[in-house]
């Protein structure tokens, strides 16, 4: 009897940018194929995903895709697939999503993963890309999967898998001192912090604007802001107009994210939309206290209370007295802080996820045959 072909996966990502999805693509690749599936990454040259440490097994095939209806790549793409005939196109993105669905010759099953939790632009194909045609969906939080079903994608082809955090890299919550040494702060400083993209969404202005008094009334507390991007300048000036500017520490883009979470007292997220928060679940699995908006798919991994703090969208007086009694009150940090570390240990570890992305792809891949 012949040994069966190993399952035959194309993930498909247009992004040039390290960003969280990036980091998620590079998690599932090294699961799957640690579980015997034969992957494909599909990726433009500037990809940051074969640098994150992917198995020397996947192949790289360079495509550049530079809108949803790029007519060039969706050749490329549909020549390939007809060469080589996969099992599963995994779409991880918009644009990816389109060309997948293009590109399909036959019996290749459409998996599109949707990490995002934004209001879809209704146009005159949005049926079509969003109905039938794919097979499954995999949507990050509930939040994300309602806006699917909300936009016309078959209820039962939707499945909720929330992103992943590498646990390995957060296996220790002891504060880490040589951080604020790098910092130039002293031990007695309380740290607040935060990481993400210096982008307008995630509402670093508002966030400035709502701890101001916290940083006022606690001189030798500090606010840290993990991430680069397009409003690093604006905020800085920023900080200096609200009088701030020297209890504000702007880090750049890090590497060793676990190691700064590990130095802080209080993380915060106050972004004004989120589809599963992954920065929030790595602070969690940090063993950081977390006060966080209300947004996404936050209220799917805290709950208010008992493993973190969450405040209403915009209630600014609510997270200044929530992040104000969490400096005060080192007690109620070190308990929500283990509380969510456990929390994010039983729900958000690679492993549990990675297993259930592979439950779907079987799934899929037995119905098509």
């Amino acid at each position: 009897m012949s040994e069966q072909a190993p399952l035959r996966v194309w993930h498909v990502d247009s992004g040039k940018r390290h960003g969280g999805g990036q980091v998620q693509i590079s998690y599932l690749l090294n699961g799957l194929v640690s579980r015997g599936v034969a992957c494909t990454l599909i990726c433009p040259k500037e990809s940051p995903i074969p640098g994150l440490g992917i198995p020397r097994e996947v192949e790289v095939i360079h495509l550049n895709v530079r809108s949803e209806w790029d007519v060039p790549s969706i050749w490329k793409m549909r020549k390939l697939v007809r060469a080589f005939q996969p099992d599963i196109l995994h779409a991880h993105d918009a644009k990816a999503h389109t060309v997948c669905l293009l590109a399909r010759t036959g019996r290749q099953k459409v998996i599109v993963h949707r990490r995002v939790s934004f209001p879809i632009h209704r146009h005159i194909l949005t049926k079509w890309k969003y109905g039938a045609g794919v097979d499954q969906y995999i949507a990050v939080a509930e939040c994300v999967r309602d806006r699917l079903i909300g936009i016309g994608a078959p209820k039962e082809n939707v499945t909720v898998i929330h992103s992943a955090v590498d646990l390995s890299r957060f296996g220790s919550t002891g504060r880490d001192t040589t951080v604020r040494e790098e910092l130039g702060l002293t031990e007695d400083r309380k740290i607040i912090g935060t990481v993400g993209r210096l982008t307008r969404e995630k509402r670093y202005d508002w966030l400035l604007d709502t701890l101001k008094p916290v940083l006022e009334s606690h001189p030798t507390c500090c606010l840290v802001l993990v991430g680069d991007g397009p409003e690093r300048g604006p905020l800085e000036s920023r900080a200096e107009r609200l009088g701030i500017r020297d209890q504000v520490i702007f880090t750049g883009h890090r590497k060793d994210v676990p190691r700064l979470l590990a130095a802080f007292d209080v993380y915060v997220l106050c972004s004004e939309s989120e589809g599963y928060p992954v920065s929030l679940a790595e602070a969690m699995a940090a063993g950081c206290a977390v006060v966080s908006a209300n947004v996404g798919g936050v209220s799917e991994i805290v709950t208010s209370g008992e493993n973190g703090i969450v405040v209403l969208p915009n209630d600014a007086i609510s997270l200044r007295d929530a992040v104000g009694d969490l400096l005060q009150n080192k007690q109620l940090r070190m308990e929500l802080g283990q509380a969510g570390r456990e929390s994010a240990i039983k729900k958000i570890g690679t492993e549990a996820i990675v297993e259930a992305v592979l439950k779907l792809y079987n799934q899929v891949h037995i119905m098509g045959r």
